[in-house]
């Protein structure tokens, strides 16, 4: 009597191969996940970058705007003078937000009395979705 091995085609696969093919996958999933964070890391670091180089040409052109009046130049900027000699300087940064200076003229020297930024976009809140207040539902 002789026997036959029964060939098997099915797939042989091993705990080895197993982990193997999850490590491969792992890896795979965390490079992506570093390259996702990396550009986006790098998206927020132009934008920061941006809003830093529109502060300093605004700080720029306040001082050089400053300039001028104390010369009595023509300049582009609007500004105001009250009784006291004080002008104020109101450049904007971008679309969001603005440099207000204050600054006392006196001869040749300027005397800065405040030098601050502004937000000037309006916050518009979502009023629309229910939110429990605490007080509905209560029992009397």
């Amino acid at each position: 009597m002789s026997y036959k091995k029964q060939k098997s085609f099915g797939s042989n696969i091993g705990s080895l191969s197993l982990v193997v093919v999850f490590s491969i996958l792992s890896l795979t999933v965390f490079a992506i996940l570093a390259y996702v964070s990396a550009n986006s890391e790098y998206k927020l670091a132009k934008k920061f970058g941006q809003s830093v180089e529109n502060l300093y040409a605004a700080d720029y052109k306040a001082y050089e705007t400053l300039e001028k009046i104390k010369l009595g130049m023509e300049t582009s900027e609007t500004f105001t003078i009250d009784e006291y000699g004080r002008v104020f300087l109101f450049v904007p940064v971008d679309e969001y937000r603005r440099l207000n200076v204050s600054a006392l003229i006196l001869g040749e020297e300027i005397d800065i009395i405040s030098w601050n930024t502004e937000n000037t976009s309006t916050q518009a809140f979502d009023e629309s979705l229910p939110v429990w207040t605490g007080n509905e539902g209560v029992l009397q």
